[in-house]
């Protein structure tokens, strides 16, 4: 298959000029080809990419109407909300203050400005809202699985 994505996509030399143009429409069908090629043997497979079940007889509705879902949700929505407006907040503040602000460009230790220590606290605290999110998201990840497992079993909550 690669190999004859390969050959369709021979460049046309044109004149003396050094540009190079595809063959657009063999190369659109030939990427549609292989598109539903692939879609094709995914649909025979039983597996995801990620390696899980699919298909396995999960009704998705009744797990969005359960009460254990729907605070799930509410547990994810009060993290990330708060921690995406902080995250904005902190990240705009730097821009706001060196504009229209003199705060941040006195000197702080020798000819370092604050602005500088800002900019440097601002790595430190990508790291750490990504840290900090990847623990809630693993703990978000298992009551998904206990939801999913509930309902694979029949169990409604």
């Amino acid at each position: 298959m690669l190999s004859e994505a390969l050959t369709t996509l021979k460049p046309l030399y044109l004149g003396g000029d050094s540009r190079f143009f595809f063959n657009q429409t063999q190369t659109k069908r030939t990427i549609i080809k292989m598109g539903v090629i692939r879609m094709a043997n995914l649909a025979q497979t039983n597996t995801s990419d990620m390696g899980g079940k699919r298909g396995q007889g999960i009704d998705y509705s009744a797990i969005a109407r359960s009460e254990k879902f729907k605070k799930l949700m509410q547990a994810k929505k009060r993290f990330i909300v708060p921690m995406c407006i902080f995250f904005m907040v902190f990240y705009y503040t730097l821009p706001i203050m060196t504009s229209y602000s003199k705060v941040l460009n006195t000197p702080a230790i020798g000819s370092i400005t604050w602005a500088w220590i800002y900019a440097f606290g601002q790595f430190i605290m990508t790291w750490a809202l990504c840290m900090i999110y990847t623990r809630k998201a693993n703990s978000f990840d298992s009551i998904a699985n206990e939801i999913i497992e509930e309902q694979q079993k029949g169990g409604r909550n």
